[in-house]
């Protein structure tokens, strides 16, 4: 699972999610995310996710990562008037390791 605080734009992310998309410590920054998708998905994401920070939305999208196929399954919430918000979801992906 991840979420992210849209006051601040930082991400929390789980452990596992954490090694899938390379990252040195469960908190960062959106394009410490995306950096690990594969270049021609990079807009795309970017672009989805862009989108869910400017209305209470659900989205999804399917990239390709360092460990083969990811799908992330999301929502975000916004409060207008506090100029809060926040996105949550998962993380899913196939498990090559058998």
């Amino acid at each position: 699972g991840w979420h992210c605080d849209l006051s601040t734009g930082i991400f929390s992310v789980g452990e596992m999610a954490q090694h899938i998309h390379a990252l040195e410590q469960s908190l960062c920054g959106l394009l410490d995310i995306i950096r690990g998708y594969a270049e021609n998905h990079r807009k795309i994401v970017l672009s989805i996710l862009e989108e869910a920070t400017a209305s209470a939305s659900s989205f999804c999208y399917c990239t390709d990562a360092s460990t083969g196929p990811l799908y992330c399954i999301g929502t975000s919430s916004i409060d207008a008037k506090a100029a809060t918000g926040r996105m949550q979801g998962i993380f899913a992906f196939s498990n090559t390791d058998r």
